[in-house]
Order: structure tokens, then C-alpha cells, then sequence
């Protein structure tokens, strides 16, 4: 629940809500899964720093839609090289749970 309080607050960001309008105003697949990827990750910062304790179930959600949801559907499940550092951080602290 505290989750999607935080959620909330975090997408009502005037950053966020920018790269929000931003993301559905652009033409082509790939400048709007750019926006919508600096989205998620600007609405997951906030989240943290409202909610430090929830930093994994934050760090999932955000893996989910950064690099799941909007990677390229032919090439699935890629990882832009930018998010490879934390990609392979998230799955070793899954692998020592």
C-alpha cells in the first residue's frame, strides 16, 4: 500500500509529469521508449528518497518497466549498456536472497 502512495506522489513530479507528455508526444518507438525509460527512472529516484526502506521492491518495479517493458519487442529481453550495471546489481541481490 505505502508502495503505491509513493507512486503516486513520485509520477506527480513536474518532472515526471514533463517526461511523461514528452514521451506520448514523440513520433517515432524509439525517442518515446527513451523518455518514457528517463521517466521511470526519475519517478523511481524520487521514490527512494521518499521511501528508503521499499528500495527493493522499488529497484524490481523499476526493472520491470525500464528494462523489461520497454526494451524493443524483436530483441527482448535486451539491456541497454547504460542499465547493465545496475541490471547485474539487481540480479545478484536476487541471487543472494
Amino acid at each position: 500500500m505505502r508502495f503505491r502512495q509513493i507512486r503516486t506522489i513520485a509520477a506527480r513530479n513536474p518532472v515526471a509529469i514533463y517526461l511523461l507528455r514528452r514521451a506520448m508526444m514523440q513520433r517515432t518507438e524509439e525517442v518515446k521508449r527513451e523518455y518514457l525509460r528517463v521517466y521511470y527512472i526519475t519517478m523511481c529516484d524520487q521514490m527512494r528518497k521518499l521511501e528508503p526502506r521499499l528500495k527493493p521492491v522499488i529497484d524490481a518495479f523499476e526493472n520491470g518497466n525500464v528494462i523489461g517493458r520497454l526494451s524493443q519487442l524483436g530483441l527482448r529481453p535486451t539491456i541497454p549498456l547504460r542499465h547493465l550495471q545496475r541490471y547485474n546489481a539487481a540480479q545478484a541481490a536476487q541471487n543472494a536472497h
